[in-house]
């Protein structure tokens, strides 16, 4: 209780502007409310549901949306980075609808943000620089793009994580078992928000680590979250040839979509999507002139700065030329002048959009912000803060909002038996295993709300012959069989199911598997047949580093306590 006190008065500020937040920026975001709004990424309740299914199914990390695809399966949490879904899973367990999670999880994702800037910064600036960056952090106007135009849970969890992750790898003089552990989680989560946004955030996280010198236990904190994320990374490098992933995504051309420099500065506001060339796309890429203008103070700032000598100053001086240089640089690779470097380096190609490293530019803006104030005299310190936040809130709340829609509506939109089944997983077709031919599939793609192929609901098909079922979950299939022609079982066949008959695995080879990847053979006697769904040995050794980086977390404060007392 002592604690709770002590925070609430040490932090009665940022308090009050979490409550501001709240109700300027969060208007449309309250779980109460009968309504929710449109987006781009309208499977985000569909994948929300799955994952809580495949959750309470005893999938704790769960990698396959057991209902997508006709209900064979489909691996989309396999190869697409879970961070987001384990979050939301959270709220979602509160016994909160699918539209009431989106709009919980975005709100969260705000207040986190928030939040985690304003306790990074104030390890550097003042209460009042830091409550500007904070601000500065949430309205940089890719938030609300992310939330009430593309409705992208990881982009926003990625942004709202990422100043934490620089408060993870700050030095501390005593950490507890707890607070490593924490530290671990948080960048675990960070690192596996987002396929290719997270792979620039490690990089610059490890560049933070170099410009402060970090000491060795904050590098071995970095390195047990860099490991942690493995449970991800480990499938999605090695495994993801074994999907179309990077057929799909090649499809989309990164040079139609390359920025010109005036578009982070203007644009009309809109919710349609991102087009060839910078004149005709339905979204705006503006920053803000609030961002970009303390950017451009905050460097100006930065040469009076050069006149301090002392080394608590340097420091400071160090990680401002290093925000504004990355910021200045996230920008630039945004735009058509970086387009070279884009065509040089193979895997980025796979971004699809140069303009989501927008999402990473906020936290150059947030140290921006702060250190602009932070040298001026207290009085005109606290005037200017609480103006500028003010003025940036007043401003940018206008970009919070979405195209309103009654959840009764898109729940029986997006959230139906025939949605989750039939067209969700059109959606997101990269993840669709090779097994399957994806233009046979892609032809059952519902037109007029309708498609020419069943939701499979029994485990396999026969053409002669007949079997009992014994027992048919989405995870697990026991079914006895008599002699029969041939009998299809209801999967997208991946390594990850194990097919048994008679206690002897059969492994199905291209010969034995349909257009729809769905394994096929012939019974010549009676028989019991268990399909069922396991994690690859490649996903259990991602697992494996997930678990013991955690518990290296917890036994590095006794380490360090043992070494210290030997010497």
């Amino acid at each position: 209780m002592n604690f709770i006190n002590s925070f609430f008065k040490q932090n009665i500020s940022l308090l009050l502007l979490l409550v501001v937040v709240v109700v300027l920026l969060g208007k449309q975001l309250n779980p109460f409310s009968p309504q929710i709004f449109l987006f781009h990424d309208v499977t985000q309740a569909a994948r929300i549901t799955e994952f809580k299914y495949a959750f309470l199914s005893g999938q704790i990390l769960p990698r396959i949306a057991p209902h997508f695809s006709f209900n064979l399966g489909y691996p989309i949490f396999t190869f697409y980075a879970p961070g987001a879904y384990i979050i939301s899973n959270i709220f979602s367990l509160f016994n909160f609808s699918p539209p009431d999670v989106i709009q919980v999880s975005f709100l969260a994702s705000i207040l986190v943000g928030l939040i985690g800037a304003y306790f990074f910064l104030k390890k550097y600036f003042s209460e009042q620089a830091s409550l500007l960056g904070a601000a500065i952090y949430i309205t940089s106007l890719y938030v609300p793009l992310s939330i009430f135009v593309r409705g992208n849970l990881a982009e926003s969890w990625l942004i709202a994580l990422l100043p934490w992750g620089f408060y993870s790898l700050l030095p501390v003089e005593k950490i507890t078992s707890r607070g490593s552990i924490l530290r671990v989680i948080v960048l675990t989560l960070l690192l596996t928000s987002h396929n290719g946004l997270s792979l620039f955030v490690g990089f610059y996280l490890l560049l933070f680590l170099v410009v402060t010198q970090a000491s060795k236990k904050q590098w071995i904190i970095f390195t047990l979250g860099f490991f942690g994320s493995f449970y991800f990374y480990l499938p999605f490098i090695l495994e993801s040839s074994l999907t179309w992933a990077k057929t799909v995504a090649l499809k989309t051309n990164i040079n139609d979509h390359f920025l010109c420099v005036k578009q982070l500065w203007s644009g009309d506001w809109g919710f349609g999507g991102s087009a060839p060339g910078c004149l005709n796309d339905g979204m705006s890429f503006k920053v803000g002139k609030i961002h970009l203008g303390l950017l451009t103070t905050s460097a100006i700032a930065f040469f009076w700065h050069l006149s301090i000598k002392r080394d608590d100053k340097k420091l400071i001086a160090n990680l401002t030329v290093f925000f504004i240089f990355v910021t200045m640089f996230l920008l630039f690779m945004t735009t058509g002048l970086s387009k070279l470097i884009w065509n040089q380096i193979e895997f980025l190609k796979l971004m699809q959009y140069s303009w989501r490293l927008l999402a990473i530019a906020g936290i150059g803006f947030a140290w921006a912000g702060a250190f602009s104030i932070e040298y001026l005299p207290k009085q005109y310190k606290t005037i200017l803060s609480y103006s500028l936040i003010a003025i940036t809130l007043m401003i940018t709340s206008k970009y919070f909002y979405g195209q309103k829609i009654l959840k009764s509506q898109f729940a029986h939109e997006y959230l139906s038996r025939d949605y989750i089944s039939t067209k969700a997983a059109y959606q997101a077709p990269e993840y669709l295993p090779k097994t399957v031919n994806y233009d046979y599939w892609r032809s059952f793609e519902p037109t007029d709300n309708q498609s020419n192929l069943p939701i499979f609901s029994q485990p396999a098909e026969i053409t002669g012959g007949k079997y009992e079922i014994i027992k048919n979950n989405p995870f697990q299939k026991i079914i006895k069989v008599q002699p029969q022609d041939q009998l299809t079982i209801n999967i997208h066949y991946l390594s990850s199911w194990k097919i048994v008959v008679n206690d002897k695995q059969f492994i199905p080879d291209k010969k034995n598997l349909d257009d729809l990847g769905r394994p096929f053979l012939s019974i010549t006697e009676p028989s019991i047949i268990q399909i069922y769904y396991k994690q690859t040995s490649i996903q259990m050794l991602g697992i494996f580093s997930l678990i013991m980086s955690v518990i290296i977390a917890g036994w590095l404060p006794v380490l360090t306590y043992a070494k210290r007392k030997r010497n």
